[in-house]
């Protein structure tokens, strides 16, 4: 039994670097650090062994904090610490992008202090700081703060079930059940659907931009000022998220589409979860 659970071990790394060098290959196929044209065979294989050298990395650290030499759960942490370093970049990065309007500061409260120093109208500084597009700004800084704080609430909240036992009579306990008992791994696997599915029609599109069945997949477009993609119509563009709150109040569809899918999708993943993990309260 000891050397079937090391053999199954074994395969999942295994198992798992194949699949890190099969999204490193499409990540770099697709463009997302670039044309590989234009980036040459040298850069992109050394971007492939970039990736599969990190998520060779991360394997070994989720091991460790595994076996105890941690706190939690590594995908929970690696994840947290990911969104930590996203949430604190987009705040205060220092970097300058070039709109079109000139260059702007790509962090939201460096632009905040930015746009009311140099700008003489302060009101309209303030509304281009809250509300600019395809730069982070204050009100998503605001908003993930909120949920930041509504999802720390709810994840505390339990109901306390009273038990008694029916061995020593007058035993009695309560038993805590979370309201989140599947916790964030719903939303993984969300992320994890969309992710893919963006990456196969990113990969589609660089390669058969005029074909109407991919088009309807999802077309794309680089941002202003970026060479990041973005989807502009197709599926793709219904399940992510709008970029901004003037984008989705200018365009409601986009908005309804996507509030149902992330609220369906969850759902499912919740239940098949609930029943994967034997987890069933029967």
């Amino acid at each position: 039994l000891k050397d079937d659970r090391a053999l199954f071990n074994s395969a999942q790394k295994l198992f798992a670097l194949i699949i890190s060098l099969g999204q490193a290959m499409v990540y770099v196929a697709t463009g997302l650090y670039g044309q590989p044209q234009d980036l040459g065979a040298g850069v992109c294989l050394l971007l492939v062994l970039q990736l599969v050298a990190a998520a060779s990395i991360v394997i070994l650290l989720d091991e460790l904090l595994t076996k105890g030499y941690g706190l939690g759960s590594g995908i929970s942490l690696f994840i947290a610490t990911n969104i930590c370093e996203s949430i604190v970049w987009k705040a205060f990065s220092p970097t300058t992008v070039n709109t079109g309007r000139g260059p702007e500061f790509e962090g939201a409260v460096i632009a905040l202090f930015h746009l009311l120093f140099t700008w003489n109208d302060k009101s309209r500084a303030l509304k281009e700081a809250f509300y600019r597009d395809r730069l982070p700004n204050i009100m998503n800084l605001l908003a993930t703060a909120a949920i930041f704080a509504a999802v720390i609430y709810l994840q505390g909240f339990r109901i306390e079930i009273p038990v008694k036992s029916n061995r020593a009579r007058g035993a009695r306990g309560s038993y805590p059940v979370k309201l989140f008992y599947t916790s964030n791994m719903p939303i993984m696997l969300e992320s994890a659907l969309t992710s893919n599915v963006f990456l196969v029609s990113q990969m589609l599109f660089n390669r058969f931009p005029d074909n109407i069945f991919v088009k309807l997949l999802g077309a794309w477009e680089p941002l202003e000022g970026s060479s990041q993609l973005s989807a502009v119509s197709g599926l793709a563009y219904y399940i992510s998220a709008p970029r901004s709150i003037t984008s989705a109040l200018t365009d409601p569809l986009h908005t309804v589409i996507y509030i149902a899918f992330i609220v369906t999708a969850c759902a499912v993943f919740s239940k098949t979860w609930i029943e994967v993990s034997d987890r069933v309260p029967e």
